[in-house]
């Protein structure tokens, strides 16, 4: 596998304590982005799945019954033969799984999916925007990057894997109760969603782009408080249904 990190444990990347294991290579290009050193292949460590698995395996003490190993990136599914493989490996030692995802992979075919989501137990979806206008012009993403967005998670939702919805709020885009509603109205249409997160745009990325020698698009945009997080999602919860997991 292409890795570009692995963090021995956090507890901000899925239930419980967890490992994560970042993986090189994205679809996207998003303006808001934390980590454009994981966009180009170039600079990756080649780490087989069994390695992987190995190393995970190492911190079963700490996860307890609701921990595991979450893959983020980067995009994870770029790599989604090699990360069913992994899974596979980590299902065997009754490790929990999960994936940190846009959601968006245009090479995946509906039969390699298939195979991951069957090895897979969580399914976290950073659903950017509520449209495909805010995709192409913040993400650089094609158009039709929405619906096959969406097309993702139903084929989530129907492998039967839980499903959390993250959102990154961007101050004087999308720091507003009407468009937090948009995307909370879509993500509610998901019956296995478990969890609804609001997550504030901050601005601490901005050394990894100069280093690169990017352009940072969002320099001048402030951070998000989380006196406005918080104040938004007093606004949507009393729209969360009851059974499903919680709003934060």
């Amino acid at each position: 596998m292409k890795v570009h990190s692995f963090l021995s444990l956090g507890c901000a990347d899925g239930p419980g304590v967890r490992s994560v294991l970042f993986l090189q290579g994205c679809c996207l290009k998003c303006a808001y982005c934390h980590n454009p050193d994981t966009w180009f292949l170039p600079g990756f460590t080649e780490i087989s799945s069994r390695e992987i698995a190995e190393r995970v395996a190492k911190y079963r003490p700490y996860y307890g019954k609701t921990g595991g190993l979450t893959v983020s990136g980067g995009e994870p599914l770029i790599q989604a033969e090699e990360l069913t493989e992994l899974f596979s490996l980590l299902s065997e030692m009754k490790i929990h799984r999960a994936i940190d995802t846009s959601g968006f992979c245009p090479s995946l075919s509906s039969g390699v999916l298939s195979r991951l989501l069957s090895v897979t137990g969580l399914v976290i979806c950073d659903i950017k925007f509520s449209d495909d206008a805010g995709y192409q012009r913040y993400c650089n993403a094609p158009q039709g990057a929405f619906e096959r967005i969406m097309s993702f998670l139903s084929s989530v939702q129907d492998a039967g894997c839980d499903i959390w919805i993250r959102h990154v709020v961007l101050p004087g885009i999308t720091d507003n109760i009407e468009y937090i509603s948009s995307v909370f109205e879509r993500a509610l249409a998901f019956k296995s969603l478990k969890r609804f997160e609001l997550l504030p745009f901050r601005t601490l990325c901005r050394q990894k782009y100069e280093s690169l020698g990017i352009e940072f698009p969002m320099k001048d945009t402030p951070d998000c408080t989380q006196e406005k997080i918080q104040q938004l999602y007093g606004q949507i919860k009393a729209g969360f249904p009851a059974g499903r997991d919680k709003i934060p």
